[in-house]
């Protein structure tokens, strides 16, 4: 009997695993059948890329009969040189620039008289004038370079001095003035002018025109105009005096650079002011009537005036600089410009005068060729600006020999301008109505002194059917001289290209404001539309089913790509074919949760939301207000009624504006709030049964809670937002002092206002070097896979996730120093020493790990490391298996555990889990156990973020 019981025992229990067993390999079987791994075909491709050239300052039009008619731009931040195809906007090569080797000038030029089109090059001065650059307009290929200075080794005495001479012009002369029958160009940098062929930018002559007006009248010249003379063939050199700001400069002989005078003004062509210190002087006229032209400032009674005084240029510099050179001396407010304007910003913070300037003056901008630049400069054809908003539109008249008012224009960010065969072409932006998002933009030829205008075209950007997409107002205008084309670039660096003559406008546009977004995130789309309400959503609803035909097209592709017999066309192809099948470019979210959108969020405003199935633009929205203190620097995901939405953060000196939109489509979800300073952190806040909050601290401490808390608001709710604030903390890494501070939060007696209190300070010592590598983690609900890892000798070793840890990396110039430090206490958990290793250093941190990379001095290679941190705890060793996998399976659920370890609070991290209940606290850490690894890679390291999968594999 009892064999016979132990027999059936032992069959139920192998009928028991059986069972398991079965159930095992069923969930197997399941795994791999909705398992999707990359075909071997997919190696080295991808499903599509967008290609930007970014915000657009210079623009040069290539227009011929025997040529492709292209677009050249040089772009502003990105240092990208670009052709693009006038058709369609498509980008036909791209040359970029090293990230410090800023572009400064760029003009379509030609050698010679009798030129062909396909003989221009693209002249390009970069690097504050030290780079000179001819470009190939067919491929972007160099033809030449050379160096119009060299500087010599680092020192703070030259970061001070190049600081301060900031003077740079180059000026394409259009004709050979030296007899080699090619043409040549004028250049200034650092207080020395050259003369240049064209051919291949070799020097003719050099004057070092600074030190010569240093000798002679001992003041120090910060030049920062060249200009030639055709009458007299002089050159003249024209700048800023460093002692009373007066008009200095010398006159030059064309032949061979000889410095034949040299002047300094009096009192009454002192108080030259600029904007940034750049161009503050400048040339207009021609011939016989060259003339200087520059915004002078004086303060009586502590009251600033302002006006425009013009000077005769060979007076100037016959009579030494006296007073009576000056044409017409003429005050702002007789030009356009309102007393108020001018003097409104007068005090500082403290009572004192502000010794900024609140009026500019500035060239009109033109088309980027040497034609075109040189007429403008002719015809003085300026801006003069308030902060307050007002321009004046202004030209020199050979008549009155002074600057004439042209037109005025109340608020100067909705106003592109430009100069256009002697003509001063104005684009006017303004919106179709109070409740519409379209834009109305208007285009008028303003003909000399401006009595006379042509109204010359009038298009609209965006659609009344299609709310979702709104547009920043117009910035700068470029119109082609031999054509009726313009290119119009908007404040968020969106690009349009125009026919004056046709209604259809925009002929094309750009999406450039992608390229200067700061902030992205993946956002989602609508919900799945079960009846189509409209039209719009009708349209954007994208059902894409194959024909056999297409079908029996990527199975032959696919089978001549895994044969390896597909060459890059094919491949191409295959992957176009694959990107456009099935559901994955319907405009709503999937049950899966891969159909996204991305979301770009520029300085400027601009809101872009991208289909991450196809790279098309869902909405866009323009957020921002038209002037340009305004920034925004902050995206953080929001919840509104149930709702995915979006927090946008902008800021200036004194003011932070909060916005809310909804992802699905950019429709505001809350009104903006507004917070009377300048927010340079967020905190969020997890309060406990309520909404998600956020701290906003400026850089004094005060903090303030978004959303903000009304009286109306339950007593409950108030308390839990007031004891959620006095729970958290935050840090602030010191670059400049090379430490790190820790800080809590007071509460003041009333509301939800707070200030921060500092607790903890982490001063790294000159022997531990200076910061160059800093990371935290993502988001404080981070995915945990799983608590603990068996290894092979099926012991445990339970993870310590702390959100609150952090990296840091020091670099001592032999060495890098990893620290990890904890952000409530201040202590240092953990620290490594990389021999023979140089920074920077970039780092991401996600549950127990940590990846960073360096530069291995004596490899010459890029590594990378890894550290993963455990618990090595006495109650955590040598858990059975076992008995963690029951209790995984029959105990209580891991959620609450979950959001218990993921609170971040004053008093640290409190965990409890499941296989015991201890509690964690960030003032008495565990014992640490940490494994490294480290590997040699071939790239380096620019960008590093963590990706998690929907069951939490990181």
């Amino acid at each position: 009997m009892r064999a016979k019981a132990s027999a059936a025992k032992r069959k139920k229990s192998l009928n028991f695993s059986m069972s398991i067993a079965s159930v095992v390999l069923f969930l197997c079987g399941v795994l791999v059948n909705t398992s999707n791994a990359l075909r071997e075909d997919q190696l080295g491709t991808y499903d599509w890329h967008l290609k930007f050239v970014g915000d657009v300052r210079f623009v040069s039009f290539l227009t011929g009969e025997n040529d492709r008619n292209k677009v050249l731009v040089t772009t502003q931040d990105s240092n990208i040189i670009a052709a693009l195809d006038q058709k369609d906007g498509t980008i036909e090569w791209r040359a970029t620039l090293d990230e410090s080797d800023a572009v400064d000038y760029a003009s379509l030029v030609s050698a010679t008289t009798h030129t062909r089109d396909e003989q221009k090059f693209l002249l390009v001065q970069s690097s504050s004038g030290k780079f000179i650059r001819a470009l190939d307009i067919e491929d972007g290929s160099m033809i030449w370079e050379t160096i119009a200075y060299t500087e010599a080794a680092a020192s703070e005495e030259l970061y001070l001095e190049s600081a301060k001479d900031l003077g740079i012009d180059i000026l394409p002369l259009g004709k050979d003035v030296d007899g080699d029958t090619v043409h040549d160009f004028l250049v200034l940098a650092k207080g020395t002018v050259t003369l240049r062929s064209l051919a291949d930018g070799v020097t003719q002559w050099k004057a070092n025109v600074a030190e010569a007006i240093a000798t002679e009248t001992n003041e120090k010249c910060h030049l920062q105009r060249v200009c030639l003379e055709e009458g007299s063939k002089a050159v003249y050199a024209v700048g800023v005096s460093t002692i009373d700001s007066s008009i200095c400069g010398a006159s030059l002989r064309v032949s061979d650079g000889h410095v034949t005078h040299t002047a300094v003004g009096g009192t009454k062509l002192s108080g030259i002011v600029g904007e940034d210190g750049k161009y503050s002087v400048f040339c207009a006229g021609a011939n016989s009537d060259k003339v200087f032209v520059a915004l002078k400032r004086t303060s009586k009674s502590k009251k600033q005036n302002f006006s425009v005084v013009t000077i005769d240029a060979s007076a100037f510099f016959e009579k030494k600089g006296g007073d009576a050179s000056i044409f017409a001396d003429v005050s702002v407010m007789k030009l356009g410009i309102s007393d108020d304007a001018s003097n409104t910003y007068n005090k500082g913070g403290n009572g004192s005068t502000d010794t900024r300037n609140f009026i500019k003056l500035n060239t009109v901008a033109s088309a980027g060729d040497e034609k075109s630049y040189r007429s403008s400069r002719l015809a003085g054809a300026m801006i003069l600006s308030s902060d307050a908003g007002e321009m004046t539109l202004l030209r020199f008249l050979d008549t009155s020999k002074q600057l004439t008012s042209v037109r005025s224009f109340p608020d100067k960010n909705k106003v592109a301008v430009s100069f256009h065969n002697d003509e001063i072409f104005v684009v006017e932006s303004s919106k179709l109505s109070s409740s519409s998002p379209v834009l109305k933009v208007t285009a008028q030829a303003l003909i000399g002194n401006g009595n006379d205008a042509l109204q010359v075209a009038e298009w609209h950007i965006g659609d009344d059917s299609n709310l979702l997409k709104k547009y920043a107002h117009v910035k700068s205008v470029f119109v082609d001289p031999k054509t009726t084309n313009a290119v119009v670039v908007h404040r968020d660096a969106f690009l349009t290209f125009v026919d004056k003559k046709t209604k259809t406008n925009p002929i094309w546009t750009r999406e450039e404001s992608i390229a200067t977004a700061s902030e992205s995130m993946f956002g989602y789309l609508p919900e799945t539309i079960a009846v189509y309400t409209d039209a719009r959503e009708q349209a954007n609803a994208v059902v894409v089913k194959s024909s056999l035909k297409e079908s029996a097209r990527v199975q032959y592709l696919a089978l001549a790509a895994r044969l390896n017999r597909a060459d890059a066309e094919m491949r191409a192809e295959l992957a176009k074919l694959r990107r456009s099948r099935g559901t994955k470019l319907l405009p709503t979210r999937d049950d899966i949760g891969f159909r996204r959108s991305l979301l770009f969020l520029t300085p400027t405003g601009s809101l872009i939301a991208l289909h991450n199935g196809d790279g098309r633009v869902v909405w866009r929205t323009h957020l921002g207000c038209a002037k340009n203190e305004w920034k925004y620097t902050a995206l953080v995901p929001w919840v509104v009624d149930g709702k995915e939405a979006l927090l946008t953060v902008a800021k200036n000196a004194t003011t932070t504006i909060v916005q809310c939109v909804y992802q699905e489509d950019g429709t505001k979800a809350a009104d903006a709030t507004y917070y009377g300073f300048a927010a340079v952190r967020l905190v969020p806040l997890e309060v406990s049964g309520k909404a998600s909050r956020i701290l906003f601290v400026d850089d004094v401490g005060e903090a303030s809670v978004y959303p903000p808390e009304t009286d109306s608001r339950e007593s409950t709710t108030l308390n839990a937002v007031r004891s959620a604030i006095s729970r958290n903390s935050y840090y602030v890494v010191d670059q400049e002092r090379n430490e790190v501070r820790g800080y809590t939060f007071a509460l003041t007696d009333k509301g939800t206002s707070a200030s921060g209190v500092h607790t903890w300070t982490i001063k790294f010592p000159p022997e531990s070097g200076n910061i160059v590598g800093f990371s935290r983690k993502a988001a404080q609900t981070e995915p945990v896979h799983a608590w603990v890892k068996v290894p092979g000798d099926r012991s445990t070793m339970f993870k310590y996730v702390n959100p609150n840890v952090f990296f840091i990396a020091t670099d001592d110039g032999r060495g890098i120093h990893a620290h990890l430090v904890e952000g409530v206490s201040g202590r240092i958990i953990y620290r490594v020493y990389h021999a023979k290793a140089k920074g920077p250093v970039y780092a991401t941190l996600c549950e127990n790990w940590i990846t960073y990379s360096y530069y291995d001095t004596d490899a010459q290679r890029h590594a990378l490391s890894v550290l993963e941190v455990y618990d090595d705890s006495e109650t955590r060793k040598n858990k059975a298996v076992s008995q963690l996998v029951l209790k995984s399976l029959f105990g209580r659920s891991t959620s609450s555990a979950t959001k218990k370890n993921i609170s971040s609070s004053a008093a640290g991290v409190r965990q409890v889990t499941d296989d015991d209940e201890t509690v964690l606290s960030s003032f008495t850490p565990p014992p640490l156990r940490v494994l490294g690894q480290s590997y040699f890679i071939r790239p380096g390291t620019k960008f590093m973020r963590v990706t998690a999968s929907a069951p939490g594999i990181t």
